[in-house]
């Protein structure tokens, strides 16, 4: 015989069996051992981002370009020398010595305490960009 509750739509009470159970904790390790294999190939791979270089008047190739201190410098965007196109480039504190930036487009850069003795500048982009050099104060260029 059929109870009224049944002929009302209302549904069973499911069970839940020891193999759903197993079933839902087996996903659940799934999903925290993919998290944690994406953490780990992102830390990997950005350990080995490519450093920038510069070239020298000379011809040789400075890589990476090093900070004042003698350090890596952060910047890892395009590789400087003549024409290089590297606008909003961040290169506080950058040793590029003798640097060949022929006709480079470094417009809008931040360049502040940079050395570039001997560089290479002519017909360089320089637009609105601020230099300072631990002897001058910000000369606008």
């Amino acid at each position: 015989m059929i109870s009224p509750q049944m002929s009302q739509g209302a549904s069973c009470p499911t069970k839940t069996t020891a193999r759903d159970t197993s079933r839902t904790v087996r996903d659940a390790n799934v999903v925290h051992r993919l998290r944690s294999v994406v953490f780990f190939v992102t830390c990997f791979t950005g350990s080995f981002a490519q450093a920038a270089s510069y070239q020298k008047r000379d011809g040789t190739l400075v890589e990476p370009i090093l900070d004042t201190s003698g350090s890596t410098h952060p910047y890892d965007w395009t590789n400087l020398g003549p024409h290089a196109d590297a606008p909003f480039s961040r290169l506080d504190n950058a040793d590029l010595l003798n640097a060949d930036l022929l006709n480079a487009g470094l417009d809008h850069a931040k360049m502040s305490g940079t050395v570039m003795t001997g560089a290479n500048l002519d017909r360089a982009d320089l637009w609105n960009r601020w230099l300072q050099t631990p002897h001058s104060k910000d000369i606008p260029w």
